[in-house]
């Protein structure tokens, strides 16, 4: 079992898990940290290393800029929902991270519009990811992705499978 090292003050900059870390893990929560590490184990050798910051799915940007200071010489990892709630939180933190400002907004039905640095881009509701988002911004996070599985809810529901 991987033991989880897990949200540190960030009022307290040389505490011992700042300090020992070299990957900073952003998650929606410690059970799906744990489920990924325990499934990506060999990408983290050292699980000593990895601090995790459980931020829910939908983050502010002054909890994530309180980070930042912290963040120099670490390497970064969102761990966010495969639906469209987290590809928005991928864009948003990856900006905030950074020190940018970004606003994600629903426009028409399936488009996405971004404002980022005097400009707007818009994307289809299914294409809206950071790598597209950086593509076409020409933005570069320097900062990893992975994604939960979600479950479809087409598919299964709470009384079983659906018939039609």
């Amino acid at each position: 079992m991987t033991k989880v090292v897990s949200t540190p003050d960030p009022d307290i900059p040389d505490s011992f898990a700042w300090r020992q870390a070299s990957h900073i893990l952003f998650c929606p929560s410690l059970d799906s940290a744990k489920a990924f590490i325990n499934n990506h184990h060999s990408s983290f050798p050292d699980s000593r290393r990895l601090l995790c910051i459980p931020i829910g799915l939908i983050p502010s940007k002054a909890v994530i800029q309180a980070y930042n200071p912290r963040l120099k010489n670490k390497k970064i990892i969102l761990l966010m929902p495969d639906d469209l709630l987290g590809r928005i939180a991928d864009i948003k933190l990856a900006a905030w991270l950074r020190n940018n400002n970004v606003q994600l907004t629903y426009c028409q039905p399936g488009t996405i519009q971004i404002a980022f640095k005097n400009k707007t881009y818009h994307f289809p509701e299914h294409k809206t990811s950071l790598s597209a988002f950086e593509k076409a911004s020409g933005f570069r996070s320097k900062i990893r992705t992975y994604k939960i599985s979600v479950p479809n809810p087409n598919v299964y529901s709470a009384s079983g499978p659906r018939t039609s």
